[in-house]
């Protein structure tokens, strides 16, 4: 069971990654200085909207719920490593609850 929420983990992490990496690229065609450039980007960022508007809030009560418990579990010893990982992840569920 550990084994598959950590597997989940990662490959949840690797496609948000993905997905972030091409908010990115679609950031950067604003840069181009012309129309079709932003077009270009605004029409790539509400692509990647509906899915980052689901998958953040899924994923975080998901690692809230079946991830960290299981750290805290396992690892008691570690107390200030968690802290601030559950900081950093405070932290950015925290921009994109605001965006």
């Amino acid at each position: 069971m550990q084994t598959e929420v950590v597997d989940r983990v990662v490959r949840e992490h690797t496609e948000m990654q993905e997905y972030l990496l091409q908010w990115e690229a679609a950031l950067l065609q604003f840069d181009s200085g012309d129309y079709t450039g932003w077009q270009r980007g605004i029409e790539h960022l509400w692509r990647l909207v509906p899915f980052l508007d689901a998958e953040l809030p899924r994923h975080f009560r998901a690692e809230e719920e079946q991830l960290f418990p299981r750290v805290e579990a396992r690892r008691p010893d570690r107390l200030e490593h968690r802290r601030l990982v559950f900081r950093r992840v405070g932290d950015v569920r925290h921009l994109s609850q605001s965006t």
